[in-house]
């Protein structure tokens, strides 16, 4: 069937809005290890829950979902240890079900809430692939930037572990084969906790990757 030219978008839009273009950070300061005399040295994974806490302190909107996170003193790594003792209202378990606890984030995100999803093992995001990348990554653009999705999801990697094949990817080349999404991957306690407040102030997806690895290490 002929489609006159007339009614075809522009070729740049297919570029637009993909992912958010205002200056978020106009007035943050950003601090390198150096401009520090001294930091409390800490574990990678007491990084994670600290700095999750203090952005719930800091943020109303920030919750935090996931499978067991307000259990076993802060859930099956302890990186959310400490936040169900201030924030139990928004630190919420879900069911074994990635699909549906990423679709629920997603749509908190859209009604402005600030979600930080924890995906226990990366594997299982091909659960929620839908919700993730036909979702959450592409209806920014596919509604013409009039909708954010500033979400953060967690993930721990465990290669290394012994977990077998089912437990052992690493999301990282996945998730970027989908627009929409940031991508980062601190490999210290110092560099987590700068990368997690940037992560949680964007408009955007972002996908946190951790290594099981460097949960015990010291910065």
């Amino acid at each position: 069937r002929y489609v006159p030219e007339a009614k075809w978008p522009a070729g740049e839009s297919a570029m637009l809005n993909i992912r958010c273009e205002e200056d978020l950070f106009s007035d943050v300061s950003f601090k390198e290890r150096e401009d520090f005399t001294r930091f409390k040295t800490m574990t990678y994974v007491e990084a994670i829950a600290g700095v999750t806490l203090r952005n719930m302190e800091r943020d109303e909107r920030v919750i935090v979902l996931g499978e067991e996170v307000a259990n076993l003193r802060g859930g099956a790594y302890a990186a959310t240890r400490g936040i169900k003792e201030v924030f139990p209202e928004r630190l919420i378990n879900t069911p074994i079900s990635e699909c549906g606890f990423v679709g629920m984030a997603g749509g908190a995100a859209s009604a402005g809430l600030r979600p930080v999803v924890e995906i226990m093992f990366p594997d299982f995001a091909l659960m929620a692939s839908d919700q993730l990348f036909n979702q959450i990554g592409k209806l920014r653009h596919m509604y013409g930037g009039n909708v954010n999705f500033p979400l953060v999801v967690r993930t721990r990697v465990a290669i290394g572990f012994g977990y077998g094949g089912q437990h052992s990817m690493d999301p990282s080349a996945y998730f970027a084969l989908f627009s929409g999404w940031r991508i980062m991957a601190p490999s210290n306690a110092f560099d987590y906790i700068g990368m997690f407040n940037t992560a949680v102030r964007f408009n955007d997806p972002v996908l946190m990757i951790e290594h099981g690895m460097l949960y015990s290490d010291t910065d």
